[in-house]
């Protein structure tokens, strides 16, 4: 399965600049210009077509022209200067959100093209990148064949590895117990959250009762900082 496009919902909700095109108004997303716009999907369309006559050497090129217009927006985003707390967040929100969606999904496209090409290596390499940016579906790692090359290579399977289960936690222990705590209080984070922003909300509950909490990861990793309790498949 390729030609994997990952559109961040962030990047959806958030208002960007209208430009009319044949058939219609297309929408920019952040960082782009209209003409940066029209190139990248023109590349999508490119790419469709690679995709579908399995032409990976064609594919491959194509995939480094949307990285290169990804990376040009994600660094107008980043230059532009935000003052307040509310702007700084939307800026930091949108740059995690583009990484998170497109960024990833090249990175993952590249890593396929590059696996069916015997680039054994650099689709390595290119798939580390897609999970460092937050493409993270084992259920899809496991079924999608142009990952066959690259399958039983050692750098991949302790890239899988790291993913499959956490064994991480964080305790934190109030000062109000004094060296005698009366006892503890194991929170579980939500899902699609962590342990170390559920320890901080819940840091008052452990002063309040004088115990300490201890908050384990859920196993399963859905994007970098984001667990769950149990994946797609169960």
């Amino acid at each position: 399965m390729r030609f994997l496009v990952l559109v961040p919902l962030i990047l959806v909700l958030m208002t960007g600049v209208v430009f009319a095109q044949a058939g219609g108004q297309q929408r920019v997303w952040p960082g782009f210009t209209p003409e940066d716009m029209q190139a990248y999907m023109k590349l999508s369309s490119e790419l469709k077509e690679a995709f579908d006559y399995k032409d990976y050497g064609k594919a491959l090129p194509l995939l480094d022209k949307q990285l290169e217009l990804l990376n040009t927006a994600l660094g107008r985003i980043q230059e532009k200067e935000a003052t307040t707390d509310d702007e700084k967040k939307k800026q930091a929100d949108t740059v995690k959100g583009m990484r998170h969606g497109l960024v990833a999904g090249v990175h993952y496209n590249r890593a396929c093209c590059l696996s069916q090409l015997e680039k054994k290596d650099e689709a390595v390499a290119a798939f580390k990148k897609s999970v460092e940016c937050g493409f993270i579906d084992l259920d899809k790692f496991r079924i999608d064949n142009d990952l066959d090359n690259i399958r039983n290579t050692p750098e991949y399977k302790k890239v899988i590895a790291e993913l499959d289960f956490n064994e991480v936690y964080e305790v934190y222990t109030p000062e109000s117990a004094g060296g005698t705590p009366t006892g503890i209080i194991v929170g579980l984070h939500w899902s699609n959250y962590n342990e170390k922003e559920f320890l901080e909300r819940f840091k008052k509950v452990a002063d309040t009762a004088k115990m300490v909490l201890v908050v384990p990861r859920a196993p399963v990793t859905i994007a970098p900082g984001v667990f769950d309790w149990t994946r797609k498949s169960d």
